[in-house]
């Protein structure tokens, strides 16, 4: 199935994730947090260990080219049966100044909206990379 540009808004979403997040497997329950006050960024919470968080964003709002082809085999353990379950998230990661933020489009968060079940799949040969940044950088610097 391929996931390409569609944006969407949620306001609160618990989000299950079966085998957990890479380098947090035993966190499997996560809150999705987006509203208007941090638009265009989210929060991704464990609701078992409150400091463990996300920033997420929309990654078609800032990269309106972005698309990718979901194994078939990640639409099968998410039971995703048509494009519309799809919600599709990037983890920010800010070193330094926040106009320096970068987001991993090679590890997305794919969510079934339907059934909550999620999972962050890793892309193979793709042109993406783990950081690629949010903001083009400002003249002067």
């Amino acid at each position: 199935m391929s996931a390409e540009a569609k944006t969407d808004n949620v306001e609160s979403l618990r989000i299950h994730f079966k085998e957990g997040l890479p380098g947090f497997e035993a966190y499997k329950a996560f809150n999705l947090f987006e509203n208007e006050s941090n638009k265009p960024f989210g929060t991704l919470q464990s609701t078992d260990q409150e400091t463990i968080s996300f920033v997420v964003v929309d990654p078609f709002l800032f990269f309106k080219d972005y698309e990718f082809d979901l194994a078939e085999t990640s639409c099968q353990e998410l039971q995703i049966r048509q494009a519309e379950d799809l919600l599709i998230r990037s983890i920010v990661s800010i070193r330094g100044e926040a106009g320096e933020a970068s987001v991993n489009l090679v590890a997305p968060i794919v969510v079934n909206r339907t059934n909550r079940e999620g999972r962050q799949v890793i892309l193979t040969n793709t042109r993406y990379s783990t950081r690629h940044r949010l903001f083009e950088p400002s003249e002067g610097r």
